[in-house]
């Protein structure tokens, strides 16, 4: 039997998104870059006004691809923030069968603002989940058993990072930011199911040299993706600040 369910395509995309997030990131320095040069306008647009204000903000990144936020600028040279989000995918693969994929994070930030203005270092602290499902008919015996593999990889995570967080006077909010993402204690979770008919051989199968194989190969997957450090990068952040 092939590569379980997919994983071998699963790898794949990962890779392609990963060089994908290597050029944005290359692509986020150069704004960067760019950006330095607004370190006058961040500190006269910075505002002045109210000791604490509340800023609720959409972001469009990597590795999360959709999130939202609530940041809170305590004083000027420093705001904290709490955000989160989720999403998933269905692949159809060339095979017939379609791979779901799904993700979802929470995290806490913590910024410092050292001109006063909307360049800040930050740090974040926060959990993520990525996981992958998918469904295929195996030959066992003289039986055809549709079956799923579910395998689910979650880590805490640590994310040092720099950025500009801009809020003009009328309110209207916009930032980017650029850092690395670096999980901790990674855990991979799997399992294998099979429609209510097939479970008196679903034992059979697991105890088949094959299945172990796949077990292991399914153990190896989420060792590497879990303990895969990334780029982290904000490619957008737009909200409106109270």
């Amino acid at each position: 039997m092939a590569c379980p369910f997919g994983i071998t395509k699963f790898l794949s995309i990962r890779g392609v998104a990963y060089s994908a997030a290597v050029l944005l990131y290359n692509a986020a320095i150069l704004l960067c870059s760019a950006a330095v040069l607004l370190c006058a306008f961040s500190f006269a647009k910075s505002p002045e006004k109210d000791p604490l204000l509340l800023s609720p903000t959409f972001l469009l990144g990597i590795p999360h691809p959709l999130n939202v936020a609530l940041d809170a600028k305590i004083e000027q040279k420093f705001s904290v923030g709490l955000g989160g989000g989720l999403l998933s995918y269905a692949y159809k693969a060339p095979d017939g069968y379609t791979i779901n994929l799904g993700t979802y994070n929470y995290e806490m930030r913590v910024r410092f603002h050292p001109f006063s203005g909307a360049f800040f270092l930050g740090a974040a602290i926060g959990k993520q989940r990525f996981s992958c499902n998918a469904t295929q008919e195996i030959t066992v015996e003289q039986f055809t058993v549709p079956t799923t593999v579910d395998l689910a990889i979650s880590a805490l995570t640590i994310t040092p990072h720099l950025g500009w967080f801009w809020i003009k006077k009328s309110g209207f909010t916009i930032g980017f930011e650029l850092g690395w993402l670096f999980p901790i204690s990674p855990k991979t979770e799997w399992d294998v199911s099979t429609t209510a008919e097939y479970n008196a051989i679903l034992e059979q199968v697991e105890a088949t040299e094959e299945y172990k194989r796949i077990e292991r190969k399914l153990q190896d997957i989420g060792n590497r993706i879990g303990s895969l450090s990334i780029p982290f990068v904000t490619l957008l952040r737009l909200g409106w600040t109270f």
